[in-house]
């Protein structure tokens, strides 16, 4: 029987394998090719992203050389900018302030449905009316025997519009939106007690005739927000019924002097003195036992929700000292503590927002809570989205 001869099927293999061979080098080569143009399309992506990188800061240098100047020239015309408007006498204003007062009636059908259209695909629209969202915080607060105080603070061209609208501005008058008025009288009549500080800075005003707001920052000088502390602290000392001892405090006078925000928002060029910085006497509030900086305590009977007029002389960061802000004077006036959530921004709803999650993560900050005091700028009536937060 004949044997099979080895070399037939080596003859046979050869063609199989060098084909196999032929398939694998042009997969390879695939790759390579592939890889390489993987490579090289990345190499020109990142070389056009530095190269628009470097456009955009050859255009922001550019930006940050011209926009001072511009802005310098613009000054003595009576022009602002986006931001901030031009008043008299070296004093600045915030447009929103200015926005909200000389705008429509936050109440009305005209501006409550322009708000409910700024929504998009994106972002939900906000709710626009106020009223809602106040009387729902002040419902589930009262369910738990929790007294709400509503503290709007006004726009500083509300207290003095002689440096805005001229000085034949009645200083004695307070000009508002034109909602304003309906929005507090409704509140009021659903039981909602509101602390209008209004009152209170026209009367400090009367007394003493100095400025209650800081002529280029958005917020109150130091002797004014005192001056509404002792008459909030008044209020509540009046309607509250305190469960718990108080607790010793003391101050201490510390000069300040900064730059104010709506000076800052100006961007003129460094070393202008057009508007210069200014300088306030604060007083920084301390723990009398320990002599320690005033700090929030979480077991306080009142919880203040607050933003930057809270903040102002109490957050270092923005430049006007530390440890004399609205909730230290607050709990000096009183000599009880005080517990505060607070955020420099879109008072509306930015702290009861933050309230509402660390009640949901269990954190019950309402317990042993005879009042909670919501600070907020009165601008927010118009700009801010009131959304109700379940607590």
């Amino acid at each position: 029987m004949p044997t099979d001869n080895p070399t037939k099927h080596i003859a046979f293999l050869i063609p199989g394998a060098l084909a196999i061979a032929i398939g694998v080098a042009c997969f390879l080569q695939s790759r390579f090719d592939l890889w390489a143009h993987i490579r090289n399309t990345n190499t020109r992506t990142l070389q056009n992203i530095h190269g628009y990188e470097r456009q955009l800061e050859d255009q922001s240098r550019l930006a940050r050389t011209l926009i001072p100047l511009t802005q310098t020239a613009f000054i003595p015309l009576g022009l602002g900018n986006e931001k901030v408007y031009l008043g008299k006498n070296g004093w600045l204003f915030l447009r929103h302030d200015i926005d909200y007062l000389t705008g429509p009636g936050f109440l009305s059908s005209r501006w409550q449905t322009r708000r409910a259209a700024e929504g998009n695909e994106y972002t939900r629209p906000p709710q626009p009316d106020p009223r809602i969202a106040i009387r729902h915080f002040h419902e589930q607060l009262a369910a738990r025997d929790i007294q709400l105080i509503l503290v709007p603070v006004p726009p500083k061209s509300v207290i003095h519009p002689e440096h805005f609208w001229g000085e034949r501005s009645d200083r004695s008058r307070a000009v508002q939106n034109a909602s304003y008025a309906k929005c507090i009288r409704d509140l009021t009549d659903a039981g909602v007690h509101v602390f209008d500080p209004t009152a209170a800075l026209k009367e400090a005003l009367c007394i003493n005739g100095l400025p209650q707001f800081l002529a280029t920052d958005t917020h109150w000088t130091p002797a004014s927000m005192e001056h509404v502390a002792r008459k909030l602290a008044a209020r509540l000392d009046s309607s509250v019924t305190w469960s718990k001892p108080k607790r010793a405090y003391t101050r201490k006078p510390s000069p300040i002097t900064n730059t104010g925000d709506t000076a800052a928002m100006l961007r003129l060029p460094d070393g202008a003195n057009r508007y210069p910085p200014e300088t306030v006497s604060i007083r920084q509030v301390l723990e009398k036992r320990t002599g320690q900086f005033w700090r929030p305590v979480r077991r306080a009977e009142i919880l203040l929700l607050g933003d930057s007029f809270t903040n102002i002389y109490s957050l270092p960061g923005m430049g006007w000292g530390q440890a004399a802000g609205f909730a230290e004077q607050l709990s000096f006036t009183l000599q009880r503590p005080v517990d505060t959530i607070i955020q420099n921004d879109k008072g509306a709803g930015s702290t009861r927002n933050i309230l509402a999650q660390r009640i949901a993560r269990g954190d019950d900050v309402l317990s042993g809570k005879k009042v909670v005091i919501w600070e907020f700028a009165a601008r927010e009536f118009a700009f801010g989205d009131w959304f109700t937060a379940n607590l």
